[in-house]
C-alpha cells in the first residue's frame, strides 16, 4: 500500500532508509530495521533532501530492533541541544531489587546538519530492543508530534 498510495514509485533508497516526498512539504524516511547500519554520510544525503520540508515523518513500524549504535546516531541529527533522552537501571543479580543505580542518558546534536522542524514518528507493537529505545530517544525533542 505504501508503495502504490504514497511512494508512487517515487521513493529513493540510501543505504537503510527509504525516503520519498510525500507532497512538497513533508518528507517520508523508513528505517525497517536498526540491524541495518546506518552511515553517516547516508544520513546526511537524507536529510539534506528533506531540508526545505515543513515537517518530516520517520516510519519504524515493524522494525524488530538491532545495534544501538544506530539509535545515537539517528536520533542525534534530530536534537537541538543536549537533552536528557531517558534513565535506565540494570538488573545486577538474582534478588528482587537488585538493580543497579539509576544511569541517565543523554543525547545531544551530532553531524552536519540537525532537523529540528516538526517530526511525527510512526511505530506499532511489532517494535522491539533498539527501536523502543530509538522511540523514547525521540520523546526528549520538542518537535515529536
Amino acid at each position: 500500500m505504501l508503495e502504490r498510495e504514497y511512494w508512487k514509485d517515487e521513493q529513493w533508497y540510501t543505504g537503510p532508509f527509504v525516503h520519498t516526498f510525500l507532497d512538497s512539504t513533508v518528507g517520508y524516511i523508513r528505517y525497517a530495521s536498526f540491524s541495518n547500519t546506518i552511515g553517516a554520510s547516508q544520513l546526511d544525503f537524507v536529510l539534506d533532501r528533506f531540508k526545505d520540508t515543513r515537517g518530516l515523518i520517520i516510519d519504524v513500524r515493524d522494525n524488530g530492533g538491532g545495534s544501538t549504535s544506530n539509535i545515537d546516531l539517528f536520533a542525534s541529527r534530530f536534537a537541538d541541544e543536549k537533552r536528557l533522552a531517558f534513565t535506565y537501571v540494570v538488573k545486577t543479580g538474582p534478588g528482587h531489587d537488585d538493580f543497579s543505580e539509576p544511569a541517565l542518558s543523554y543525547i545531544e546534536p551530532d553531524g552536519v546538519q540537525q532537523y529540528t522542524k516538526p517530526v511525527v514518528l510512526l511505530t506499532n507493537r511489532s517494535c522491539y530492543s533498539a527501536t523502543n529505545t530509538f522511540v523514547a530517544t525521540m520523546k526528549a525533542f520538542p518537535m515529536l508530534q
